[in-house]
């Protein structure tokens, strides 16, 4: 019988900002990570409060009557939701069996590297502050110029010069988890914190050439069968389903409906609130047999 939700995502599903003035001697300050542009304004890394409880992940295992084992952290990218999902439904697994579990893997931006740190696990850092991370964060680094050089150089690669390239290894990270999940038995939902399907519909109204590239085809037509959240159900053609990715992540929600955005660019409360309320509905109505009404 299901009784655990696995959670694993970026700061939009561990509840970053969302705090209120009584938790905040309740809950640890969590590092949100400023462009350096801000650094420079403000002198200095900005701190948020984060309460994981806000979270549209954890108010959803508690509608669904689920306990959450929720792995997000802030500045997750896909690869480090990857990897980490697999170890963290692997060490469930030790315990518990495949019908018990269902995962919600609620993915990152597109932009985002990993690092792996000696003790097993990926962090990730967005390009916007990639530059200024041998200042802010040395001991990431332990003083080896050569690893940051290389890092920066990898990422200049990856993002500016080709990205095409990332897109292709993005979907890859989500066609390698979603075998994985649907090897081991267990059920899923795949939910966007960010689109960046956009990239892909540019792709093929101004490179066509590009679009039709053989193994980036192959990758869209897989994820098309996948289960993933959408606003609006698509079509059976992989134009709806890129329309319908593009439309459906938590962030672009938020901004169209016109909720409240927090400092840092995340979704308040109520956004939280009404985003659980849409994945509850979708997981009622998508799979009748493993979820029913309360």
């Amino acid at each position: 019988m299901l009784n655990t939700l696995y959670i694993n995502g970026c700061s939009l599903a561990c509840g970053v900002e969302l705090f209120t003035e009584e938790f905040k001697d309740e809950y640890p300050l969590y590092i949100i990570r400023s462009s350096p542009k801000n650094i420079e304004r403000d002198g200095f890394v900005k701190e948020a409060r984060f309460n994981i409880d806000h979270s549209y992940t954890t108010l959803l295992a508690k509608a669904l009557k689920l306990e959450p084992v929720n792995e997000a952290e802030a500045g997750n990218g896909n690869f480090a939701i990857s990897t980490n999902s697999v170890l963290g439904i692997t060490r469930l697994l030790e315990t518990k069996r495949p019908d018990e579990i269902f995962a919600l893997i609620c993915w990152s931006h597109h932009d985002r590297r990993a690092l792996l740190s000696d003790y097993g696990r990926t962090h990730s850092f967005s390009s916007i502050f990639v530059e200024s991370l041998k200042d802010t964060n040395p001991k990431l680094f332990n003083g080896e110029d050569k690893l940051t050089d290389a890092f920066l150089r990898y990422h200049h690669l990856f993002s500016r010069e080709n990205w095409v390239l990332t897109i292709k290894k993005t979907l890859l990270e989500q066609v390698l988890l979603a075998n994985f999940l649907e090897r081991v038995g267990v059920r899923y939902l795949f939910v966007f914190a960010f689109s960046f399907y956009y990239k892909l519909i540019n792709l093929r109204r101004a490179a066509p050439s590009l679009y039709k590239d053989l193994e980036l085809q192959l990758l869209i037509q897989t994820l098309a069968k996948k289960p993933f959240f959408f606003l609006d159900q698509p079509e059976p053609s992989i134009a709806s389903f890129l329309e319908a990715a593009h439309h459906s992540s938590f962030i672009d929600y938020t901004c169209n409906k016109g909720l409240p955005i927090l400092e840092y660019g995340h979704p308040g409360t109520v956004a939280n609130n009404v985003w659980m309320k849409e994945i509850l509905n979708h997981l009622y109505e998508k799979i009748p047999d493993l979820f029913t009404p309360h």
